[in-house]
């Protein structure tokens, strides 16, 4: 016989039975919303804003060439945009490697036998190898008159690389030795800049062919090395300007 008591027990059973079959959905959250990217700037863009940074940089490193075929001359140039604190080293198929160190004004030459044959009388070249030599700015400027300054007007205002200011293409995402940058222009037009993605405006690399042809990497922008005058009996450290490795089309 079930008693009331027993009666009891049992609905409580099934009630409970009933309640563990249940299965509560959990809430879920939506889906963040993308965040919208901004389209690629247009190469007039881009290279108006490298022209501002550029120029109004007051010092960098430059490596690489100038000019083209066998008047190529390979460069190394690193300090002040204006030249007043600077070293420039230069090579030239027959004509050697030398370099011009301007500090506060003042200059100094080395560089080996070839390159100074360039500049002084043959019978006096070899006495001045393997040390720094003062000297006036008019020869100074006759072994080297490169500044930081000089390369980059001349490079933007090359007729190829010119046009690009009128240019409405956006430009081309691309890796550079492992850095994200953006070109502009293209082999085909002459001209190739390599500029940093993250909207810096700071110029990698310029590559151009033709009328103002140039191969030049850049660097250090803003934090360029300094320069002291040569100390006595210093020997001078002539390494041959290093050309970059070739930029991606």
């Amino acid at each position: 016989m079930v008693t009331r008591r027993s009666a009891l027990a049992l609905a409580g059973t099934g009630v409970l039975g009933g309640c563990a079959g249940l299965r509560l959905e959990q809430p879920t959250s939506a889906a963040p919303t993308p965040t919208p990217q901004a389209p690629p700037p247009t190469e007039s863009k881009v290279l108006a804003d490298v022209r501002t940074s550029a120029l109004s940089a007051d010092s960098a490193r430059v490596v690489g060439s100038l000019g083209a075929g066998t008047a190529i001359v390979r460069v190394a140039l690193e300090g002040a945009a204006d030249g007043t604190d600077q070293r420039l080293v230069r090579a030239a198929r027959g004509r050697g490697v030398g370099a011009v160190l301007t500090v506060d004004g003042a200059h100094w030459l080395a560089g080996d036998e070839e390159w100074w044959r360039t500049l002084v009388p043959r019978s006096a070249a070899a006495s001045r190898v393997g040390r720094w030599v003062p000297v006036d700015g008019a020869l100074a400027a006759s072994a080297g008159g490169e500044t930081l300054r000089a390369l980059l007007t001349g490079l933007l205002d090359a007729p190829a690389v010119a046009r690009l200011g009128a240019s409405t293409r956006t430009v081309v995402p691309l890796d550079l030795d492992g850095r994200a940058v953006w070109r502009l222009g293209e082999a085909r037009t002459g001209a190739r800049l390599y500029v940093a993605a993250d909207g810096s405006a700071e110029l990698v690399r310029a590559v151009v062919t033709g009328t103002g042809a140039v191969d030049l990497a850049f660097g250090a922008w803003g934090s360029a090395s300094t320069w002291a005058p040569p100390a006595a009996g210093e020997r001078p450290d002539l390494p041959t300007p290093e050309v970059p490795s070739r930029p991606p089309a």
